[in-house]
């Protein structure tokens, strides 16, 4: 593990492999750079792989206990790619990643080169986002953490979160997503201006099939990957189909279809069951 500067405190990163290719991989909410391993063996052979974990989160301490927006949590993983010089790069995210991905193709497009987004969310949540802002306030209230950490504990253990978890990095996702903007995200999407690899299960316990055909009708042309069974966690289920999926599309030549607008809108679907 090794650690960047950032904003007075350490960003946690793994940096692996090697190629004429990096891959900057962002995980979800909660999510570390384990959230990858399964698929670091597949991609580090022939990528360079930077796995990072978000402040909050594993190894990158979060200063203040509240929520980070997508542009906040967007911030050091730009951070990260300029201080290492690694632009342009493959953006890979997991889950609500996916809010990371589409903000910087659409916002900071010279750093990337492509995306792929697994199990991405389009513009909603699991829960009523009033969910989130409730628990939040009840959080933030005196020995909130200590209160409603067990209540926290168990939605989410039922909803197939690890249990290896802190309370903190189980405390933190809520907090992020009652500030998320919903509809910043939606534009974000729409916006993207890389080609982009989707991949899913139909099978997601967390997240609705439904989400990932409308996330892959808005986002720019690329393969689509679905799986009938792999649940939400499908970097782990099928690494061995998509590490290789990943590194053919990391390494394909895009410069014709990342210039040419026409050809950027375009959504081609090879389908895998």
């Amino acid at each position: 593990m090794q650690h960047l500067n950032y904003n007075g405190s350490p960003l946690a990163y793994i940096d692996e492999g090697s190629g004429p290719v990096t891959v900057v991989a962002v995980p979800g909410l909660p999510g570390t750079s384990r959230d990858f391993r399964h698929l670091a063996p597949h991609l580090a052979a022939h990528l360079r792989l930077i796995r990072v974990d978000l402040p909050g989160y594993g190894g990158s301490p979060r200063p203040e206990f509240a929520g980070a927006s997508i542009t906040q949590r967007a911030r050091p993983v730009r951070a990260l790619i300029e201080a290492l010089e690694l632009a342009p790069v493959v953006l890979l995210s997991h889950s609500a990643g996916a809010h990371v991905v589409a903000h910087l193709s659409h916002h900071h497009p010279h750093l990337v080169r492509s995306c792929v987004l697994l199990a991405p969310p389009g513009p909603h949540l699991v829960y009523p986002q009033w969910c989130f802002r409730g628990w939040s306030l009840l959080l933030h209230m005196p020995a909130g953490r200590r209160i409603w950490a067990p209540l926290v504990r168990a939605v989410q253990n039922a909803a197939g979160y690890q249990h290896h978890l802190t309370d903190d990095e189980r405390a933190h996702p809520v907090l992020d997503d009652s500030v998320v903007d919903l509809g910043e995200h939606a534009a974000d999407l729409t916006s993207m201006r890389h080609p982009t690899m989707v991949a899913s299960a139909r099978d997601d316990p967390i997240l609705h099939a439904e989400w990932f055909r409308e996330v892959e009708s808005l986002v720019p042309h690329g393969p689509r990957l679905h799986y009938d069974h792999g649940g939400h966690a499908i970097q782990k289920t099928h690494a061995n189909e998509l590490g290789p999926a990943i590194v053919n599309f990391a390494l394909a030549d895009t410069e014709e279809t990342r210039h040419s607008p026409q050809a950027r809108r375009q959504h081609t679907d090879p389908r895998r069951t």
